[in-house]
């Protein structure tokens, strides 16, 4: 069980922070794929936002592509090293604070003016007890058309017979999407969209990101997505999406597509040709599809640009 004292000790002075956190993006090919390629679709309709908190933000990973989206930050951890990293790293944005906070408050932020509070990777370890004191104060935060996205624990929902797997990944074992949702409406927010996700190897769905709002706007039903494709995703923005986060052109910057990278991308394009020449892959139907992209409308009051279309989930609903 992952308790707030053991968060502490671990993340302040327990772990070596030399690589930034960027060790964790690694499934993706770093974090700026993984923040376009897989946060940013998920988030595109309440981004920008006037305010953002974030909870959480270790030493800045998402921190750095928040900051230019917004008029004014909070960045809230427990751990005073993160804190004062992330304050060296972003120094000159003067529209951010970082505090350091127990792990149970938000008292210092101001009730009802917030836009987005964000926290993705950390909240994994949270246990159901302090997602109980953190989830009313969230919803308390929100303005009235503000919106949470975070990335909690599914564990409860798995069982306890996964936490010595491999990618275990210290998981919170009495987390899961059901209680989180009951929380969340308990608390007088309601649920906008949960995507129960794999993490790690063997499409086991350790974790779930849940999108929520408070319960004083318009009423929809949630929808509820099963996605055991997380890390297929993670894989095809690691080939397809990181060789065009390198910094070009540049000679001092090695070519960031391997030899076996490109060994693989052959073959994947060899098996395309093949399966093309087959029998014709038979299309799943996708019943959430329009139902969601109606209920996010309704849900996140931000204006469309232009004549954009809405992108099309690949998910399937909770059974």
């Amino acid at each position: 069980m992952q308790t707030t004292d053991w968060n502490r000790q671990l993340w302040y002075g327990g772990y070596k922070w030399d690589a930034q956190g960027e060790e964790w993006s690694a499934a993706w090919g770093g974090s700026e794929p993984q923040w376009f390629g897989s946060l940013y679709p998920r988030l595109h309709r309440v981004l920008p936002a006037s305010s953002i908190l974030e909870i959480a933000p270790g030493m800045g990973r998402w921190t750095k592509f928040l900051l230019p989206l917004c008029r004014n930050y909070v960045g809230v951890d427990i751990s005073l090293e993160c804190v004062r990293g992330c304050q060296k790293t972003f120094a000159d944005a003067h529209h951010a604070r970082f505090m350091h906070k127990d792990g149970y408050s938000l008292s210092e932020v101001e009730d009802h003016s917030v836009d987005l509070v964000f926290s993705f990777d950390t909240l994994v370890h949270a246990e159901f007890d302090v997602l109980k004191r953190l989830i009313p104060q969230i919803l308390q935060k929100l303005n009235e058309r503000g919106v949470a996205f975070i990335h909690h624990s599914n564990m409860g929902s798995v069982g306890a017979e996964f936490k010595d797997a491999p990618d275990f990944g210290l998981r919170a074992l009495s987390v899961s999407y059901k209680n989180i949702e009951d929380l969340i409406v308990q608390s007088g927010g309601r649920v906008i969209i949960q995507e129960v996700i794999d993490w790690g190897s063997g499409k086991v769905p350790r974790d779930c990101l849940t999108m929520l709002a408070r319960g004083d706007g318009q009423q929809t039903d949630p929808v509820h997505l099963y996605n055991l494709q997380f890390m297929e995703e993670s894989s095809n923005i690691r080939h397809f999406h990181a060789p065009y986060s390198v910094r070009l052109p540049d000679p001092t910057v090695p070519d960031t597509v391997s030899c076996q990278d490109a060994v693989e991308v052959d073959n994947l394009a060899s098996q395309t040709a093949l399966q093309r020449q087959g029998t014709p892959t038979k299309v799943l139907p996708v019943a959430a599809d329009e139902v969601a992209d109606e209920r996010i409308a309704a849900d996140v009051a931000v204006p469309r640009r232009g004549g954009m279309e809405s992108p099309r989930s690949s998910k399937h609903r909770l059974q």
